[in-house]
């Protein structure tokens, strides 16, 4: 005998009944709507802040529909909660504007984080706790650098979810931040590494094509610090007349540097990208495909480069550590550097400082004073 649903308005306050509702080739059919043992979905009915319902859990999982219900008992609402599917796609449609290396971290993050939820029966914004955010770090298998940066598109994601009263605070908020985190120690290019990256560029590949290519590439970033994604994307009119001027992709701050004889050299000698119009204005880009894309073609040419050099460690943004050491060396100030890396002078001083030679002599006359010395005092070799 299969049980009726009453009509009726129960007296209480906020009340709400699971059952199942069996499909026809359950073989539990005939045992009613109580009999919740079997994989048939899950539906509520019952009265929730003065209003009945009666609907669709959107689950066979009773554990997952206990919890369901009961965020939105606590959300006192009939209107559902907010799901963490379509709360990331809103945030990541927030975000459609922002630049796109920008896009595809915090899209990377939302796929992540969203698998994470689907296996763990998170489906809404009102079931994630603090401890959800610990479960989920427990599953990535990355550093606690990445880890901060990640945990900080987390906090912006729940952020934006409580701005708009989806969640009723910040959760990822509350996740503890990892602490003493020391950065990578800045190694530059010695004279020799960087010759045998310029020679390993002249042997790459099997065709000019890709040789000539690299060798430009490498002296691009060896003089001008740019990121693999500037040199990719230089266009052929931002080189005249002994200048280059471009703009960092991060900072979006115009950059005017003079071009060096060799590296000159070097760029007129770049042949056309394949499959380029004859008017492509790009020396590395064919500009058919996405930028994003296509750099993937640059980062294994530099791979193929760095692998063939025999450098240890070789990667591009050494290229950048190099030339802030050397003009530091130099006497260049930090506000300088920062005009030529794209950066701020305060990120400067935090990678760069032990390689200011204004900032060593300061400290030698100062530590020399402390101890009641005077500069040009004889001082152990």
């Amino acid at each position: 005998m299969t049980l009726r649903i009453p009509r009726r308005k129960p007296k209480i306050d906020s009340m709400l009944s699971l059952y199942r509702r069996h499909v026809r080739a359950c073989p539990h059919r005939p045992k009613g709507v109580r009999w919740i043992k079997c994989n048939c979905p899950v539906y509520v009915w019952g009265e929730l802040n003065g209003k009945w319902i009666r609907k669709a859990v959107g689950t066979r999982n009773m554990s997952q529909a206990r919890r369901t219900i009961e965020s939105w008992e606590l959300a006192r609402t009939t209107d559902e909660p907010t799901s963490v599917e379509s709360a990331a796609a809103a945030f990541l449609e927030q975000h459609k504007g922002n630049a796109e290396g920008t896009r595809v971290k915090y899209g990377t993050v939302m796929r992540f984080f969203g698998a994470f939820c689907k296996r763990q029966n998170y489906l809404l914004l009102d079931q994630l706790r603090v401890e959800t955010f610990d479960a989920y770090r427990g599953t990535r298998d990355i550093g606690e650098v990445t880890w901060r940066n990640e945990l900080q598109v987390l906090r912006g994601l729940c952020g934006f979810c409580h701005r708009r009263e989806w969640m009723r605070r910040n959760v990822a908020g509350e996740v503890e931040t990892p602490k003493n985190l020391k950065p990578r120690a800045v190694e530059p290019y010695s004279e020799l590494e960087m010759v045998a990256i310029i020679q390993a560029a002249d042997r790459i590949g099997n065709q000019p094509y890709e040789r000539l290519r690299a060798r430009a590439m490498v002296l691009l970033m060896r003089y001008t610090a740019l990121g693999i994604s500037d040199v990719y994307s230089l266009r052929r009119d931002k080189v005249r007349d002994g200048m280059i001027e471009t703009r960092r992709t991060k900072t979006d701050k115009p950059i005017l540097l003079p071009v060096l004889a060799d590296l000159q050299a070097a760029l007129d000698a770049v042949p056309w990208p394949h499959g380029a119009d004859e008017l492509c204005p790009y020396y590395f880009w064919s500009g058919k495909r996405s930028l994003r894309h296509a750099v993937g073609d640059c980062w294994r040419t530099m791979a193929s480069v760095f692998r063939l050099s025999g450098v240890a460690g070789g990667r591009t943004h050494r290229f950048r550590h190099t030339l802030a050491t050397r003009m530091l060396a130099k006497g260049a100030t930090y506000e300088d550097v920062a005009a030529v890396l794209g950066n701020s002078p305060g990120v400067v001083e935090k990678h760069y400082a032990k390689w200011s030679r204004d900032r060593q002599a300061r400290i030698t006359r100062l530590f020399l004073e402390a101890h009641g010395a005077v500069e040009g005092s004889e001082v152990v070799q």
